[in-house]
């Protein structure tokens, strides 16, 4: 009995530990973080205010998006829904981590673009009889507070390893930075795939019910 304790506190001390450093990592690179979540922000007040404008350059990722619901709404399961989402989402940070390395141009024009989606769809609902803001509080924010700060995890470090090939980290030569970096990416990708997890059961499991109680309630 008392060995289960020991090896079961362990287990419960090394998770915490790991989530300690993880976190530890992630407020030292917090500017970088910072960044990204501006890059969002930028691109979805862009999209906002010059939505119809937009509507063209980005309508083959709307279809995308569009696509991917049907495929999702023909299966009918949910937990289908949340693995579709889960793996989109999961192949859009490894993308922005991985290709920043080309000096941090992909996660610097992705997050813009994926801001001005949510402008764009924002004010496109904002166009109808359903309030944009309703939308966004059923729609989003529910999963999209352990889905967002995933992708900008991802965008942050996806832009210093860019970053660290121009201006090196302190005491440490491009190469030197290039590998510490990447040390840091693995000790919290893990935490980053939770937090992807979590918001993938969130969005194909509680979303869709809370969607259709207050949307479709005002849609009627």
């Amino acid at each position: 009995m008392n060995k289960y304790r020991c090896e079961n506190n362990e287990k419960i001390n090394g998770s915490g530990a790991y989530m300690g450093k993880s976190i530890e990592i992630i407020r030292h690179n917090l500017k970088y973080i910072i960044f990204a979540g501006v890059l969002l922000f930028v691109g979805a007040v862009i999209g906002g205010i010059l939505g119809d404008q937009l509507y063209g350059f980005i309508e083959e990722q709307l279809s995308k998006i569009q696509e991917l619901g049907e495929k999702i709404s023909a299966n009918g399961n949910p937990l289908y829904a949340s693995w579709v989402i889960f793996w989109n989402n999961l192949q859009a940070a490894l993308v922005f981590i991985i290709l920043g390395s080309v000096f941090g141009i992909m996660p610097f024009l992705g997050l813009l673009l994926n801001g001005m989606l949510i402008g764009v769809v924002l004010s496109l609902v904002g166009d109808t009889a359903i309030s944009s803001l309703m939308v966004f509080a059923v729609g989003v924010l529910p999963h999209g507070i352990f889905e967002i700060p995933a992708i900008l995890i991802a965008g942050g470090f996806g832009l210093k390893l860019g970053t660290v090939w121009l201006k090196p980290i302190a005491g440490m030569k491009r190469w030197e930075s290039f590998k510490y970096t990447w040390a840091e990416i693995l000790d919290i990708i893990v935490f980053v795939v939770m937090l992807l997890v979590v918001a993938a059961l969130i969005e194909g499991l509680i979303t869709p019910l809370l969607m259709n109680i207050f949307i479709g309630q005002l849609s009627v």
